[in-house]
């Protein structure tokens, strides 16, 4: 392993540029743990830096290299707290040990995220560090401590099962004891030291006890590239989906096994008994035209995510542990992508952050061709891609706003399976492109963008309604009822026989309405038949039939809004009817 010689002899290589901070002055400052100090002068380095080098050149410089390596640590971390003598209190080992290294500054460089309270997870992190005696261990399991401090940094994103109380999940180093040692005993079907953190964190979240831990290792047996045949271990409950009952003494594993359950109860049983194995797994949830659905995530090789019980529904969520909300399945996909390793990913950081201070800086036409050589490295990356768009959308020319145009257009096309790189490039568009149009160059391209969002992500519903709604804010702060009211016309009659999507255009539909009065007592009347004309299909399906029922009850509350009581009483006594009829054909 490379070991950062310069933070204490830095001062002992060939001097570098007047114009850069005194090797010296530098080495001090982290030495004495002055993370602010060091902070301070790297900043003004990165920006000199990106001015007086190629990034290639960088690249290939040791020295210029871990400079841009502490800049981007150090920039996203609380400096200040960090170099405060109560923080830093029982760390002073563990941040030698961290700061002395590359490669361990690198994978948390390449792991941490906005969402991470970045001096929580070196408070988990020197926690595990000193838990662990073991030299060796430290360094072989850095990942899997890692992963622990990026979960636990704050300790709701573990979240806890039901019976959390009767059968405890484990705690912090009770899970890492308890992979550390299954791993070297080899009862993981994936050795702990073979994955990396963004793997683990799906690992270390599980949430059940070391009990159903032993029982599962004894009872769920399945190969790691078959693991999703564990889904259809547990037999499917109607009752459960259709009177909600609850046939379990305990919510644990072996009675989810011996009672059988819903695509929940089958989602959770093999997501859990994966994890317990060392396998990368996860509970995923959508939702089709039969309604809501879970299924289960799971990693069967290396750089690969596979569903299984998914019924073709695109749209699925997972709870993300690390950043401790909701993520599309896309974002999963996307971040096992080979870019996402630290060997590809880390140095289009740095050139990433360099040239976002070079742009600060005011010379944007050097910070430029960092930020192109940072995608070339990195293509699946977003951030760079991201950092340039901010860095250029004050810019007003015709070429400016071309250039801009394209970006948009090379990110739109690049992350074309990812709905989350897709809505951050469309969000631009709508906020610092179409914003610029005339009302009358606004009106001719409305219906064009609406056209291409379904032509080109009609399966991402998400990214379909995301978009529309932009659209209709733009057109309320323009007080344009008429071009609203078409706007959601061609949305409903493109893309409203998907359920889901329905729903979303629905709400964002009543929710824009009500700006205009007109408007707003003729939106219950659009959506009725835009209802019957695209959604209802009268079928005996009970779970297709429940979702167009949850539909038309709420174009019936739509009615009762704006006064409609006898039209909103006769809509509710046909969805009865039909509630009724479906609920006894499915028993």
């Amino acid at each position: 392993m490379r070991r950062f010689f310069l933070l204490l002899h830095l001062a002992l290589v060939s001097p570098l540029a007047a114009e850069m901070t005194d090797s010296s002055l530098l080495a001090e400052h982290l030495v004495s743990k002055n993370f602010t100090g060091a902070r301070q002068c790297l900043v003004a380095d990165a920006a000199y830096l990106g001015q007086a080098h190629s990034s290639s050149e960088l690249m290939e410089n040791e020295e210029l290299k871990t400079r841009l390596l502490l800049h981007s640590v150090l920039k996203r971390l609380p400096t200040r707290k960090i170099s405060s003598p109560q923080w830093l209190s029982n760390k002073s080992a563990f941040l030698d040990w961290l700061f002395l290294s590359s490669d361990r500054l690198e994978l948390l460089l390449n792991e941490i995220r906005p969402e991470d309270d970045a001096a929580a997870v070196l408070d988990v992190w020197s926690t595990i560090w000193n838990h662990e005696q073991n030299p060796e261990f430290r360094e072989k399991y850095a990942s899997l401590a890692l992963a622990l401090a990026l979960v636990f940094d704050n300790p709701r994103n573990a979240r806890p099962k039901q019976d959390d109380y009767y059968y405890p999940s484990l705690t912090l180093l009770e899970r890492y004891d308890y992979f550390v040692q299954a791993s070297e005993d080899k009862r993981l079907d994936i050795a702990c030291d073979r994955l990396i953190p963004r793997e683990l964190i799906h690992v270390v979240d599980l949430k059940i006890s070391q009990t159903e831990i032993d029982w599962s290792l004894r009872k769920v047996n399945e190969s790691r590239r078959r693991w999703g045949q564990t889904y259809g271990l547990i037999e499917y409950l109607m009752e459960r989906a259709v009177e909600n009952v609850d046939p379990y003494e305990q919510y644990i594993l072996s009675e989810i096994l011996k009672e059988g359950g819903i695509c929940g109860d089958q989602a959770y049983f093999s997501a859990e008994s994966g994890k317990a194995r060392g396998i990368p797994a996860t509970y995923v949830a959508g939702v089709g035209n039969r309604g809501g659905h879970a299924w289960v995530a799971f990693m069967p090789d290396a750089n690969e995510w596979a569903t299984y019980g998914s019924q073709g529904i695109t749209n699925g969520k997972l709870y993300d542990p690390q950043r401790g909300r909701q993520l599309p399945y896309d974002q999963l996909v996307l971040e096992a992508d080979k870019d996402f390793r630290t060997e590809q990913r880390v140095p289009a950081l740095l050139l990433t952050d360099m040239a976002r201070e070079v742009a600060r800086s005011g010379a944007l036409d050097l910070a430029l061709p960092h930020f192109e050589a940072a995608r070339e490295l990195a293509p699946m990356t977003l951030l760079p891609w991201q950092e340039q768009l901010r860095a250029m959308r004050g810019a007003d020319s015709p070429e400016a706003i071309a250039e801009l145009g394209k970006l948009v257009d090379e990110i739109e096309r690049d992350f074309r399976d990812f709905p989350s790189a897709v809505e951050y490039a469309s969000e631009f568009r709508r906020e610092h492109l179409l914003a610029k149009l005339s009302e009358e160059e606004l009106q001719k391209e409305l219906e064009r963008e609406i056209r291409r969002q379904i032509r080109k992500y009609g399966d991402k519903g998400d990214v379909v309604a995301n978009s529309v709604a932009s659209l209709a804010d733009m057109l309320v702060r323009k007080k344009a009822p008429d071009t609203l009211r078409s706007l959601y016309r061609t949305s409903f009659r493109k893309c409203g026989e998907d359920l889901e999507l329905f729903k979303k255009l629905m709400e964002s539909y009543l929710a824009k309405s009500r700006s205009f009065p007109e408007l707003r007592k003729e939106a219950p009347r659009d959506l009725e038949r835009y209802y019957e004309r695209q959604a209802e299909t009268r079928t005996g399906d009970y779970f297709r039939g429940m979702m167009e029922v949850r539909l038309h009850r709420r174009i019936a509350r739509a009615y009762r809004g704006i006064g409609e009581k006898e039209k909103a009483d006769s809509l509710i006594k046909k969805i009865e009817r039909r509630e009724e009829k479906l609920a006894k054909s499915a028993l």
